[in-house]
């Protein structure tokens, strides 16, 4: 539980990160360029914290819940892309895919914590 927190925590601090550096871009505090030097870094360690549920050791109850964390991950990160790619060249449909992945992973992160609760309750009753 407490490995699978760090790594919540830690996509936390860097979606935290990232959104802040956006608004920033939006607020025209840094340009196109910084935002996109940004989001190059942003990828490769949402790519880093996506590994890191591989190497999770968890009793079998919480598989369900990891993988639905994970695929909320991957969804976070196919948005984001999608975010970059609207940046880049200002396609509002790029946007819209963006905001609708971002909802979908929300949905998975909320799964997740709920299947969590769950095996934790079967775990320890």
């Amino acid at each position: 539980g407490n490995e699978l927190q760090a790594i919540q925590d830690e996509l936390k601090v860097e979606q935290s990160d990232f959104y802040s550096k956006v608004s920033m871009w939006k607020e025209e505090t840094i340009s196109k360029e910084q935002i996109l030097e940004y989001a190059d870094i942003h990828i490769l360690r949402m790519n880093n914290i996506i590994t890191k549920y591989a190497d999770l050791q968890m009793p079998d109850v919480f598989s369900g819940s990891v993988k639905l964390f994970k695929l909320s991950t991957e969804t976070q990160l196919e948005s984001d892309q999608y975010l970059i790619s609207w940046i880049k060249n200002d396609d509002q449909s790029e946007k819209i895919r963006a905001d609708e992945l971002l909802q979908a992973s929300f949905e998975y992160e909320m799964a997740a914590l709920s299947s969590f609760e769950k095996a934790k309750s079967n775990v320890n009753p």
